[in-house]
This record gives C-alpha cells, structure tokens and sequence, in this order.
C-alpha cells in the first residue's frame, strides 16, 4: 500500500503526521512524505531591482532548507511510530494541487492523506482550495483530516 502525506509548516500537518503514525497500518505500507514550496519570485530590469532578486535568492534557499528540516523531522517521527513501513520524503516547486495529484500519478499512490487549512473565503465551502482541488482530481482516494482541537466552533449571533 502507497500512501502519499501531503505536509506543510502548519499545526494542520502535524495533526495529520500524528494521525497517521497512531493507526496500524500493514507491513508493507510505503509512505511519501511530500512539501511542495509554493512559487515565490521577483524580478527587476535594472540595478535597483539587484537587491530584490538577491532577496529572492536568499528567501528561496532558505524555504527549501525550512522544507527538507520539515520533512527530515516527519520522516524520523513516522519511522519511529511505523519501524515496518517505508518512509521517504520528496520535496517539489509549483502549485500545491497539481504537485500533490502528479506526485500521486507518478508514484502510483493508492492513497493521499492531508490535512485541512478551511481558509476557503465562503464559510459553505468545507475544504480549503488546495485540499478540494486534490480530492476532485486525484487518481485515489483522499483522505482529509481535520483537526478537532483547531477546529473552530460557530458561535451563535
């Protein structure tokens, strides 16, 4: 069985992680750790702008080392919890939807498992844009974990 976790820096991630390493999952379970690092550039066309794409530059390298710090703790964490299972971890660039279904493609995940912002602007929407977009277009099953002690409660008006 492939499993594919969707992570980020978020306490939703480590809610997942959590959820994940708790079960009992079969011998021969591999997990995919991925963090997709969303794109974040500047550009300029003259030498003023020389500071700002150097800033890029910096915020670039460090966003990936804030990444594989992320993914090495999760990956040592799940090993722990699974010591059966496989763990590896896998770091992309571009849009968090189209690298999660693609990673899943590419691997042949029978599984996805992430977690839930609920930032959507409408209040009736119950994922968030990322979370939807995969469990409409992924070639698996997704599963979305929710946090019950994040999770907000309405208040009445």
């Amino acid at each position: 069985m492939k499993i594919l976790i969707a992570l980020d820096d978020s306490p939703y991630s480590k809610d997942v992680l959590e959820d994940v390493a708790r079960r009992a999952w079969p011998d021969n379970a591999q997990f995919k750790l991925l963090t997709v690092i969303e794109p974040f550039c500047m550009s300029g066309d003259d030498e003023e702008d020389a500071d700002l794409i150097e800033a890029s530059g910096v915020v670039h390298r460090k966003r990936w080392q804030i990444a594989d710090k992320l993914c090495e703790q999760a990956m040592k964490k799940l090993t722990a919890a699974l010591p059966h299972a496989t763990v590896d971890f896998e770091i992309k660039e571009g849009s968090a939807r189209s690298q999660i279904i693609n990673t899943a493609v590419e691997w042949s995940a029978d599984r996805i498992i992430m977690g839930v912002h609920g930032q959507a602007v409408c209040p009736h929407n119950l994922l968030g844009s990322v979370s939807q977009g995969v469990a409409m277009h992924a070639p698996c099953s997704v599963e979305i974990v929710r946090s019950k002690v994040r999770h907000k409660v309405p208040s009445k008006v």
